[in-house]
């Protein structure tokens, strides 16, 4: 009897599991290079597909923004383009108003140059998918 629960509950948490790593319907991923600064990536999906909202890719987290059903875009800067004066002295209370430097928010995925992870909301939690054919045009 406790073989058969055992069993049943194995069952449940595993249709579970297989249920949360359903592959997106995702088409295409390329990206654009607008100058030598910014660059544009665009996510094609199936009609219907799961809402996306943001990826990863080349070190950068890039917020997507829908452009139709189809269609997902996001915009990134491959390093800072503006870098600010600051004041250097001895005197006390001169560098006060010196702003921190920013810190790059640190990716929690290790990828290669043509991968990117896409993260989703899936039951109010994200959900990642790595997609390995980001090519550029």
């Amino acid at each position: 009897m406790s073989m058969l629960l055992a069993l049943s509950l194995y069952q449940c948490a595993g249709t579970k599991q297989s249920e949360l790593m359903k592959p997106l319907d995702i088409e295409a991923v390329y990206y654009k290079e607008l100058d030598s600064i910014n660059r544009e990536i665009y996510v094609v999906v199936k009609l219907n597909s799961i809402p996306l909202d943001h990826m990863y890719f080349h070190g950068k987290k890039i917020s997507l923004s829908k452009q139709n059903d189809i269609l997902y875009s996001g915009v990134y800067q491959k390093k800072e383009l503006v870098k600010e004066d600051f004041i250097m002295s001895d005197k006390p209370f001169a560098e006060y108003g010196n702003k921190l430097p920013g810190l790059t928010e640190k990716i929690p995925f290790i990828l290669k140059e043509n991968e990117c992870m896409i993260g989703y909301k899936l039951d109010d939690e994200y959900q990642y998918f790595k997609y390995s054919k980001v090519i550029r045009k």
